[in-house]
């Protein structure tokens, strides 16, 4: 497995080198009139950006001028709540949400110039919760999450992924009944599924994203509650894989995190013989030196909020609601000892993963009771093969980089970090890089990937004094940004 390893990060380095510096400059602002603006598209042919707005069940249109100021076109009415927007060639796409979040969803297509309906919605599976267009423009997917509904807990449709085809305005289901049976040996193999209220693998799957690969036949959807990849090949809407992502271990040197946020110490970085359950949200695909990878913002997410399914516990309550190997009084042979738990300065406050599926896969020895714990995400980005390999992993970078530059968000210690949301891929002056945005420090990092992730960049909206910089960087790194930007580098 080094061996591969080794190879594939070769493969990074044997691409350009980084020939070019990127900077940022803020150019303009505006937002909505409720403030409720999420996802945003361009679409080149008619400098329109389309931006959508859940608390009006619009999609709001800004026009972009040469210079960058965005002014106010019109709000699109939608059927419903907005939860992704694509745009292709003038063609923009919606997925929105059905009566309930439990109903079927629609895609909507709108023209982008006039932003007058185009064509026929088309029916898709619950909660679309994301839409891409393939790269060819032929086909729209929607990742249907099917969340339970947050009352009961009881009305629970499958997740599925949604293939439209833009002329005939049909759509195809992509779903996870055919793997219904095979629960048990994912289970097995790392996959995280409940066993609740009877639950079905179909049921139990949320798809989050999606991405498409460059031929347009394949794409890779991330299952963020299951810790998994699913493979789906577009041209007969089948689910072809289910892949494990496996644990972050938290025990290992670049590993840290900050677990507390009662420790009256910013950026208290330590290792803990925890495991990340990585659960990414955005997903990207990419390739480089002919090699298609994947790389994913792993956020992570608990179901903490629905009715009968509360699957966290903070570390100072772990002890006292499971059986766990932790003995008391001394000596405490187990990965933790009570104090660490019972200290709020220390792991007290951490939030577990506490799912029937996490506490009996923390039973590693059989004896019944909890030797090992797992948090929620990875306070990372992570980039791997088409087959689920890991190649590269951001480790504690993020944290590290937020503290460094100011941007450090004590309250969220104890539960996600900084949150690695969405990551997409781009190419700056001919060199490759990976957006990572993070959702809880109003930050952007990008990431050079032609040389193994050589050097990183990090970007806020808020303004940065030059002294609040990192170091300047070794001298085998390129210069330092003009000090007229708000981006700093550093390797």
């Amino acid at each position: 497995m080094v061996t591969q390893l080794t190879a594939v990060a070769a493969a990074f380095a044997a691409t350009a080198s980084l020939t070019a510096q990127i900077s940022h400059t803020h150019l303009s602002s505006i937002q909505s009139a409720n403030q409720r603006g999420e996802i945003s598209a361009f679409d080149a042919s008619s400098s329109r950006v389309f931006v959508t707005n859940s608390g009006n069940n619009t999609l709001d249109v800004y026009s972009a001028s040469a210079s960058g100021g965005l002014t106010w076109v019109q709000a699109i009415a939608l059927s419903g709540p907005p939860n992704s927007v694509a745009a292709r060639n003038g063609l923009i796409a919606v997925a929105v949400e059905g009566a309930t979040g439990q109903a079927p969803g629609a895609v909507q297509f709108f023209d982008a110039a006039t932003g007058a309906q185009n064509g026929p919605a088309v029916t898709v599976g619950a909660m679309p919760d994301m839409l891409a267009f393939t790269p060819n423009g032929l086909k729209v997917l929607t990742a249907n999450e099917g969340e339970v509904d947050l009352a009961t807990g009881l009305i629970n449709p499958e997740g599925s992924v949604s293939i439209v085809d833009v002329a005939a305005r049909t759509a195809m289901t992509a779903s996870f009944v055919p793997w219904n049976g095979q629960k048990a040996a994912l289970q097995a193999q790392g996959v995280r599924l409940s066993n609740r209220n009877g639950v079905t693998l179909a049921q139990d799957v949320e798809p989050e994203y999606l991405t498409v690969d460059a031929t347009s036949t394949t794409a890779w959807v991330t299952l963020q509650e299951a810790n998994a990849i699913a493979e789906i090949d577009i041209a007969t809407a089948t689910v072809k894989q289910i892949r494990p992502l496996g644990f972050k271990d938290h025990s290992l040197p670049g590993n840290e995190l900050d677990a507390s946020d009662q420790d009256s110490s910013n950026g208290n970085f330590q290792n803990f013989p925890i495991l990340g359950i990585y659960m990414p949200d955005a997903i990207t695909s990419f390739t480089i030196g002919g090699v298609t990878y994947l790389a994913t913002a792993n956020e992570g997410d608990s179901r903490a909020d629905f009715a009968g399914w509360n699957d966290q516990t903070r570390g100072a309550s772990v002890d006292n609601n499971f059986v766990l190997d932790c003995e008391d009084p001394s000596p405490e042979t187990g990965l933790y000892t009570l104090a660490q738990l019972n200290s709020n300065a220390v792991l007290g406050r951490l939030n577990m993963a506490t799912g029937d599926y996490d506490l009996a896969r923390g039973d590693t020895d059989g004896d019944l009771d909890v030797d090992q714990l797992y948090v929620f995400g990875a306070r990372s980005f992570t980039i791997w093969t088409t087959s689920g390999v890991k190649v590269f992993d951001s480790g504690s970078q993020i944290e590290r980089e937020m503290l460094a530059r100011g941007l450090w968000v004590e309250s969220r210690s104890d539960d996600k970090g900084p949150e690695p949301e969405s990551v997409t891929f781009g190419i700056v002056n001919g060199v490759p890089l990976l957006f990572v945005g993070l959702e809880r420090t109003n930050s952007v990092l990008a990431y050079d990937v032609a040389t193994r992730l050589h050097r990183c960049w990090s970007m806020s909206s808020t303004s940065m004094p030059r002294a609040a910089w990192a170091p300047p960087p070794p001298k085998d790194c390129s210069s330092s940004p003009p000090a007229t930007t708000r981006w700093a580098a550093r390797c």
